[in-house]
């Protein structure tokens, strides 16, 4: 599921995950959106930080409502500040923030080029 966003911004290693038992001390941190037994969308929740929003497919509403259960999950936590790492280059998700009210407040650089 991640493993195009890892590749993209050089982690290794880019197979982070192979399968779910992996993930399970993670479970009660994140949701993963299923269609007909697929993933078709996950995000994680540590704190106040959303982190790991992806979709394994485009269609439309998907990454908005996978990134909708992520908040709520935050705030039901009792957060009200939530923290938001997205790379530049994924304007999709920039704009899905900015959109929903999120402001830019801080950009670092993870990797050097």
């Amino acid at each position: 599921m991640f493993y195009g966003m890892r590749e993209d911004l050089e982690i290794e290693p880019a197979n982070f995950y192979f399968d779910y038992s992996q993930m399970k001390d993670k479970r009660t941190n994140t949701f993963l959106y299923m269609q007909n037994g697929t993933i078709i969308g996950a995000v994680s929740c540590y704190g106040t930080e959303l982190d790991d929003l992806t979709n394994a497919i485009s269609r439309k509403g998907v990454r908005t409502k996978t990134a909708t259960t992520g908040l709520n999950h935050i705030k039901e936590q009792g957060y009200v500040e939530i923290i938001l790492h997205v790379a530049e280059w994924n304007q999709n998700a920039v704009k899905l923030y900015l959109k929903n009210g999120f402001s830019i407040t801080k950009k670092e650089r993870v990797r050097e080029n």
